[in-house]
């Protein structure tokens, strides 16, 4: 507030501050972890994806959309998860029924489809992620190809089958 005095010049200024350091410090630190993570999921080689209650995907990341041939991680949000895999309603019921009867999965193999509709070998790592009143809102995973394993266990196993048959 402005005080004049009797002349009508300014002669004093009422007022209140209020320290908001904390309230700073507080902002930059959830905007360091905000894009602390960012750079993770952007970084990061194997696939993430979020996927709401019935089944679409709300979010993923870059490598998702090099691994499944898309332009952008955006392009894949908004479509059904089921869709990237063969057999994928099948697949996505064995999952759920996986996550819950342990709340996690890990290493849930199984055969995946490119936007071009060449199909890969993948592992799934996966949970439910849930709100702060720990209600559940989707799921959550990450997808590793995992082509040239399978070749290469295939490969061993034909190498065993041949070499019992030599002997």
């Amino acid at each position: 507030t402005l005080t004049r005095d009797a002349e009508g010049s300014p002669s004093m200024i009422i007022g209140s501050l209020n320290d908001i350091t904390l309230r700073k410090q507080a902002e930059d630190a959830v905007r360091d972890t905000g894009e602390k993570y960012r750079r993770i999921l952007e970084n990061m080689q194997d696939a993430y994806f979020r996927v709401d209650e019935n089944g679409i995907i709300t979010m993923a990341n870059p490598s998702a959309a090099r691994m499944y041939g898309y332009g952008s991680a955006d392009e894949m949000v908004g479509i059904a998860v089921a869709s990237l895999y063969v057999n994928g309603e099948k697949q996505r019921s064995e999952l759920v029924r996986k996550l819950q009867e342990s709340g996690g999965v890990t290493d849930f193999s199984g055969e995946a489809i490119r936007k071009d509709g060449t199909i890969f070998w993948v592992s799934l790592n996966a949970q439910y992620f849930t709100d702060w009143e720990g209600r559940v809102q989707g799921t959550e995973g990450i997808v590793r190809d995992v082509s040239e394993r399978r070749a290469m266990e295939r490969a061993i196993r034909e190498a065993n089958r041949k070499l019992s048959l030599l002997g």
